[in-house]
């Protein structure tokens, strides 16, 4: 199952998300306005014993944090002190990928601190993964052809950490060891 978060409160995001995924049953929508909203959808999620492996923030951002409302900017404190002890991680009883979708997000040290934070707070059963851009997006609207109903980053690169059981982050896997074919001048 996917919990696919969005903020309605921009125009932008509303009309993405309204062509984003079909009416699947294994797609849960949570719409929200603001941090209030998202904490009393999410806090339901809970109540009802729902259960996913797949979330997408679908949010303005900026480096280290994601936006909900008019500027209400959610960074790793605000995760920390509003959301750590709501026991959101039963949400997720399984290796969870989640993917937080606003520019800049994973952009530097406060990206890094923003889903590193969210890795502890919901990944804590399983473990998983946070992932983010550290690039602006460009975000078209659900009836282009194609890519419609989503947002494309065209530079930067995506930041990903691995988290273990306890929310505890991993490092990083090694490097593959490619074989190299001398004879002809280097990698295969």
């Amino acid at each position: 199952m996917k919990l696919f978060i969005y903020d309605t409160y921009d125009d932008d995001n509303r009309e993405q998300a309204e062509g984003r995924f079909d009416d699947s049953s294994d797609i849960v929508k949570l719409p929200a306005a603001s941090k209030e909203e998202l904490l009393a959808g999410l806090d339901r999620l809970v109540k009802a014993n729902s259960v996913f492996d797949r979330a997408l923030f679908q949010t303005h951002g900026g480096p280290g944090h994601i936006n909900f409302g008019e500027k209400q900017h959610l960074w790793d404190i605000t995760l920390r002190d509003d959301f750590k002890n709501r026991q959101y991680h039963k949400l997720f009883p399984v290796y969870t990928r989640m993917y937080f979708y606003g520019c800049e997000v994973g952009q530097g040290s406060e990206g890094t601190k923003f889903l590193e934070m969210a890795g502890s707070i919901f990944l804590r059963l399983m473990g998983g993964e946070t992932f983010a851009f550290t690039s602006p997006g460009y975000g078209f609207d659900s009836w282009v052809p194609f890519i419609g109903g989503h947002t494309v980053h065209f530079s930067g690169s995506l930041i990903k950490f691995r988290f273990g059981p306890g929310g505890v982050r991993l490092p990083d896997p090694p490097a593959p060891d490619l074989p190299v074919d001398w004879s002809a001048g280097g990698v295969m």
